[in-house]
């Protein structure tokens, strides 16, 4: 699982033991689920096939997830307009007609 690896690199973890990588899978799924509850598209969070961007949200999500200090109990501002930003839907641009100026003979 790539985005195992690469969340434990994250999070400063260089070994595989069954018990931590059980854990560090059931935050990546929180992950998931926060950002696609939050509007995120799915298509981004495919499991291995990750968006870079997702994979950030991700890892910061993790690092939120297993911090234990009560001061930072809050969700990471960068982690809310990645958000944001992968919720932008983009707009297509349209040819502007002008049904003003049909059938007058301009």
């Amino acid at each position: 699982m790539a985005i195992l690896n690469d969340v434990k690199q994250a999070l400063g973890i260089f070994y595989s033991e069954e018990n931590k990588d059980a854990e560090i899978s059931n935050i990546i799924a929180g992950a998931k689920a926060f950002l696609a509850n939050a509007g995120w598209s799915s298509a981004d969070l495919v499991a291995d096939a990750e968006t870079d961007l997702a994979k950030q949200a991700i890892i910061i999500y993790a690092k939120m997830a297993v911090n234990t200090d009560p001061n930072e109990m809050k969700i990471n501002p960068v982690l809310v307009a990645m958000t944001a930003q992968a919720r932008a839907v983009p707009t297509e641009t349209q040819e502007s007609t002008d049904d003003s100026t049909e059938g007058n003979g301009e």
